[in-house]
């Protein structure tokens, strides 16, 4: 570089320049002025510019050097720029906020390390390498608010990816007042605000305990003892408003009744249950029970005193006093026996024994023990050490508090006990004395139900047996003989011999009848000489059989007066359910078939002959017809659901067979089933039903029922060694699994040949079938088969259940064998339910399975399709 020449220098006073030299230092001038405004610095000040210096000036090697400058000086601002980016940087790393920084395109330009987590961004896009769109992250309406911004604002509640933020919004506008960024600074009050949710619901929590206590409450502070929260209750009592009440000194409302006010003074003192007065605003003392007690709250300690109105409460005893005195008036004028006693347990919390804890007058007079001994005494001492009679039901009533009646005879008295639970643990006996109410009912019912004369059953006791005895015979599918016995002759006897050897003759005949025919037959007298016998029978051949027998009874001579009177008869039959289908067709029709015998010769009997001879007739008919309705397709399988009352499903159905007879219609089972046992037709009649319910079975299991058992009866004919090779056979057919077909047997089948009947069940177990015993308790065989006999299920009969609410000897006998099979480890299906009362007995004493009308009738194989899929037991 040419060195530089100071105005001191020779040169600077040499001789004038030339033209040609004045327009080189002018061209010289331009083009460094345009240096400096490229550049913006030269090696020279422009004051040492003087024109011979730019004359002598090298232009090159000026802008080399200037450039130097500049890039020296690029390089320190560099180094600074790029420590203030890394300063920053640490700043807004450091900042407890997520920061977003987007441009003016709404793009995701920077953020710092705390947006990279809470957003869960791309690592790239903290240092602006990614660039995302902000729609990505953001809401729409956020975005839009953006774009109208120019001033800083804030959201104090922002919720963004399930989180809560007060979001915080800085445009930095441009050199045109357009945002060039927009810095968004999240801060997360998340948990800030779910504490402010938990104590805002901790305070609502206290205030809805304390306005729901019955008891005037106040919170104290224990150092101002100043109130700081009343509930309603004593705002009420006080007169004031709350936020007067707030603020004030407690003793203000309160003092005791002796030392006048005073106030709880001390952090630890307690009250226990103290009387005082509270003073109301309008002068009123109020006599209250206090209590007080510490209470920390939020680590701060109170006072909580509570308070009650003890006028209202003394009121209350003083009723309850008034009350006991006429209670006490009146249990002791009582006419009707009282006691209250309370059980005594032994160690597994059985019921031993008895305490009386109370008893009136008249019941120690009815236990013939002085009430002032009753009290204290133990039922073992009442009854002189012997088994306390109902002590059960004393336990179920303490246990469950439903009301029981029974009667007991106690010191030659009939007494009726009502039982309640006036309290938990204890129970109540009222004793009614019914010694001459029983003596009078049973005087009433002799005149009403039995003969004066012969004190056998009259006609409407007769008629009330043979209902029943119809009854029972539709369960097991019995006859029931009804034998109309007349006297041959009684006219001429009672003529010669007097009405009073007359009414002899017909007390001897009563009592040999009595005497000679089975326990339980039914005799009873229908008035004049008319006897009838009622009886349960299996054939046509035991009615024979009777009717000999009663014949050969009646020919033996009696002996009256010291007269030996020949005694014939003349019997008219009528037989259920051929003859009749109730009490009084089948009474007149044995009464006409009586007269018939007469006419006939007497000393004989006959068989109802009209009705008798068209049942023959029909029973031909029907035998004959029976073989070809499988041919003719007029069978048809009936289904009756079961439901379960654990959970309410139906999880299996009865087959029921029915017959549609081409021309006489549906034709009763009761009818058909006897003739096709009569035969071998039972036999191909029953495989027929095996198939058919199997495949039906199978229709269901594939219709997505498939756990639907279905159960299928069998007869005595059907239980051959045979039977699991039929059973087999239609579960291969059918493709069906064995657990979904059930069998039901009768308890007499069971019994006949007990150890065939044990070897059949056994291969019928292995084959995967269940059984079940249809109409149990109907029969009379031993119930060891029950712990022998591989059985899965008891069904108790229709009979049992069908008087469930008005019959207790039933609701007994149901109670015990649900328990008898629970305890064997069986199902128990109730059949015949039909009231809501029954639903309720049934479920009450825990019964599995039910099945009668309440749920369904017996319906076809498509009405039960339907069936399922509107729901089941509601």
């Amino acid at each position: 570089m040419t060195p530089k020449l100071t105005p001191e220098s020779p040169a600077a006073e040499g001789p004038p320049r030339t033209e040609f030299e004045q327009r080189l230092t002018g061209y010289i001038r331009a083009k460094v002025d345009q240096l400096l405004q490229v550049i913006g610095t030269l090696p020279l000040r422009p004051e040492e510019l003087d024109d011979e210096t730019l004359i002598s000036l090298d232009p090159i090697g000026i802008l080399a050097e200037s450039f130097t400058q500049v890039l020296e000086h690029l390089h320190e601002m560099h180094d600074e720029l790029n420590l203030a980016h890394d300063e920053s940087r640490a700043i807004l790393d450091s900042v407890g906020a997520a920061i977003l920084v987007l441009d003016g395109n709404f793009s995701l330009c920077s953020c710092n390390a705390y947006a990279l987590d809470s957003f869960a961004l791309p690592a790239t896009v903290k240092d602006g390498t990614t660039r995302l769109d902000a729609a990505v992250l953001l809401p729409a309406d956020l975005l839009a608010r953006l774009k109208q911004a120019s001033e800083p604002f804030e959201l104090t509640e922002f919720l963004l990816r399930n989180k809560a933020y007060h979001l915080s919004v800085m445009p930095v506008m441009g050199s045109n007042q357009v945002p060039r960024l927009f810095v968004l600074m999240f801060h997360d009050v998340t948990e800030q605000r779910h504490t402010e949710k938990v104590l805002l619901e901790a305070q609502n929590r206290l205030s809805t305990i304390l306005n729901s206590m019955i008891a005037g409450v106040l919170l104290i502070d224990p150092r101002t003892h100043r109130i700081v929260e009343a509930n309603q209750v004593a705002v009420r009592m006080i007169g004031e408003r709350r936020d007067k009440i707030i603020g004030m000194e407690s003793h203000r409302y309160f003092c005791s009744y002796n030392a006048g006010r005073q106030p709880t003074r001390e952090l630890k003192q307690v009250l226990e249950a103290s009387e005082g007065l509270l003073l109301s605003v309008y002068g009123d003392e109020i006599p209250v029970l206090r209590t007080a007690t510490l209470l920390e709250i939020d680590d701060r300690s109170f006072i909580l005193e509570s308070f009650i109105d003890i006028g209202k409460r003394k009121q209350v005893e003083e009723d309850l006093r008034l009350s006991e005195q006429r209670y006490r008036a009146l249990y002791a004028s009582m006419n009707e026996g009282l006691i209250v006693g309370e059980l005594i347990c032994n160690a597994q919390g059985q019921a031993i024994d008895f305490r009386v804890l109370d008893g009136n007058a008249a019941a120690g007079l009815l236990l013939e023990c002085p009430p002032d001994q009753l009290v204290g005494e133990r039922g073992s001492a009442l009854y002189w050490q012997q088994d306390i009679p109902y002590l059960d039901l004393m336990a179920a009533v303490v246990r469950d508090g439903e009301a029981r009646e029974y009667e007991i005879r106690y010191a030659q008295r009939e007494l009726h006990v009502s039982l309640s639970r006036p309290q938990a643990g204890r129970f109540a006996a009222l004793l009614s004395d019914v010694t001459d109410m029983k003596k009078a009912q049973r005087e009433i019912e002799r005149l009403a139900y039995f003969d004066d004369l012969t004190s056998l059953p009259n006609r409407s006791l007769i008629r009330d047996r043979l209902d029943h005895a119809i009854a029972q015979a539709q369960r097991q599918r019995n006859l029931v003989a009804v034998l109309m016995v007349d006297i041959d002759q009684f006219k001429k006897i009672n003529d010669s011999l007097g009405n009073v050897s007359g009414d002899q003759l017909l007390i001897r005949v009563a009592e040999r009848l009595q005497e000679r025919l089975r326990s339980g037959d039914s005799i009873g007298r229908m008035g004049g000489d008319e006897f009838v016998v009622v009886s349960t029978c299996r054939s046509q051949q035991d009615i024979v059989t009777m009717a000999g027998k009663i014949l050969d009874l009646m020919a033996e001579p009696f002996w009256v007066d010291g007269h030996e009177i020949p005694g014939t008869a003349s019997l008219g039959i009528a037989v259920y359910p051929m003859d009749g289908d109730g009490s009084e067709s089948l009474l007149k029709n044995a009464d006409t078939a009586m007269y018939q015998a007469k006419e006939n010769g007497r000393n004989t009997y006959q068989f109802y002959t009209p009705e008798m001879n068209r049942r023959a007739f029909e029973r031909l008919f029907l035998s004959t017809d029976l073989h070809r309705a499988l041919e003719r397709n007029e069978f048809e399988l009936y289904y009756q659901p079961q439901i379960r009352l654990s959970d309410q499903q139906v999880v299996g159905v009865e087959a029921l067979l029915r017959w549609n007879h081409s021309s006489r219609g549906q034709i009763s089972p009761v009818l058909f089933i006897p003739l096709a046992e009569e035969s071998d037709l039972i036999l191909s009649i029953g495989q027929w039903v095996l198939q058919q319910a199997c495949c039906q079975a199978r229709q269901w299991h594939d219709a997505g029922y498939r756990q639907l058992r279905v159960a299928v009866n069998v007869s005595a004919r059907q239980f051959t060694n045979s039977l699991p090779l039929v059973v087999e056979e239609a579960l291969k057919t059918a493709q069906l699994s064995p657990q979904l077909l059930e069998l039901e047997l009768t308890e007499s089948l069971l019994m006949d040949k007990p150890h065939q009947v044990r070897s059949i069940l056994e291969r019928l177990q292995k084959l995967g079938t269940t059984t079940a015993i249809d109409d149990f308790g109907t029969g009379y065989s031993s119930l060891s088969y029950l712990k022998h006999f591989p059985i899965n299920r008891l069904k108790i009969d229709r009979s049992f259940v069908k008087d469930l609410s008005q019959d207790s000897d039933d609701a007994i006998l149901v109670n015990a064998i649900v328990a008898l099979a629970h305890s064997l480890k069986l199902e128990v299906v109730a059949e015949g339910v039909e009231t809501d009362e029954h639903i309720a007995f049934l479920r009450r004493n825990h019964c599995d399975l039910i099945q009668g009308y309440y749920v369904a009738r017996p319906m076809s194989a498509a009405q039960l399709m339907s069936f399922l899929r509107e729901g089941t037991l509601q």
